[in-house]
């Protein structure tokens, strides 16, 4: 009798983690979240492709709430190049979200066009579109109850994607909006004749930020995330970074009732970046069972230019 109560509990646990996991997924964070946000925007603005003057490839990782069997593990790989004078801009990435037994691969090409509005202010807008797997592996789960309906078959979808953005930018602000999705797919229909359905919500996005001149040695940038999900509250990514000698940077980020990151990034050649993010988690679900998040980058430039200022976004 007690292993019968013991099996249910956990049957119905498992149940509990999945919903809330899959949830998540559907409703909540189907795109990741970067503390260095700033130096990802390929992966949620299609406009941003082409955005410099010579080709970006960045690659990010991502191990958040360390020391929770089973949490979200995130890596992207973006490139960005300009065409034509840069009147025009290409672009793609592949974001891969582990999470439990679900595990979605989001692979995008995007495209973009400027127009120069001034010596150094340009808007550019772009589209993107790409393809996303999502799979479910309850065969990865340890269960007392091996025939258990619900837990029994594996899930495996695929689905379209198509989104938008603009950006506008100078040589010390910028302002981009964008939703990298706006197709609303059902990700998840039916499970062994158990109906599970979970349909994608559109993500929109509002990046900003501005650099200013602290000394002749020292720059301050703030920055601002927001994104939006529909049936989920607004949040906001509130940041700060100072450059020191155009080469070294160190940086805040406070997620409001959720999370407090510091980052810190070197110019290492005039092609090549590095970055390192530490997220602590302040809300009582995760914070007290994680040793926080870990995130690394590296950002590296190919091409023939010259370097007039860094990069600061």
């Amino acid at each position: 009798m007690d292993k019968m109560q013991n099996g249910l509990k956990i049957r119905n646990a498992l149940i509990v983690i999945l919903f809330v996991v899959l949830n998540s997924k559907a409703v909540g964070q189907q795109y990741p979240q970067y503390s260095q946000y700033m130096y990802n925007q390929m992966v949620i603005n299609p406009s941003y492709a082409g955005h410099n003057s010579y080709t970006d490839i960045a690659i990010f990782g991502r191990t958040q709430w360390t020391g929770i069997e089973g949490a979200p593990r995130t890596y992207s790989l973006a490139v960005s190049s300009p065409l034509m004078g840069e009147v025009f801009g290409i672009g793609g990435s592949i974001v891969g979200d582990q999470a439990g037994p679900v595990n979605e691969t989001m692979m995008n090409l995007a495209g973009s066009f400027k127009l120069k509005l001034g010596e150094h202010a340009k808007l550019a807008f772009g589209v993107n579109v790409g393809v996303s797997f999502l799979d479910v592996n309850f065969s990865d789960l340890f269960t007392l109850e091996p025939d258990d309906p619900i837990l029994s078959a594996d899930i495996n979808s695929t689905y379209m994607n198509l989104g938008a953005g603009l950006f506008f930018s100078t040589k010390r602000f910028y302002v981009g909006l964008s939703a990298p999705n706006l197709l609303r797919p059902t990700r998840i229909e039916n499970n062994n004749g158990i109906v599970t359905q979970a349909a994608e919500e559109i993500h929109s996005y509002l990046t900003a930020g501005y650099v200013v001149d602290l000394s002749e040695s020292l720059k301050f940038k703030p920055s601002v995330l927001l994104y939006n999900v529909s049936g989920s509250p607004l949040k906001i990514d509130i940041s700060g970074n100072l450059f020191f000698q155009d080469r070294f940077e160190f940086g805040l980020t406070y997620r409001p009732n959720d999370t407090v990151a510091g980052m810190f990034g070197v110019q290492l050649t005039p092609k090549v970046r590095i970055g390192y993010a530490y997220d602590y988690t302040t809300t009582p679900t995760f914070g007290p069972f994680s040793s926080g998040t870990h995130e690394i980058m590296l950002v590296y430039s190919i091409g023939r230019y010259k370097v007039i200022s860094p990069r600061y976004f």
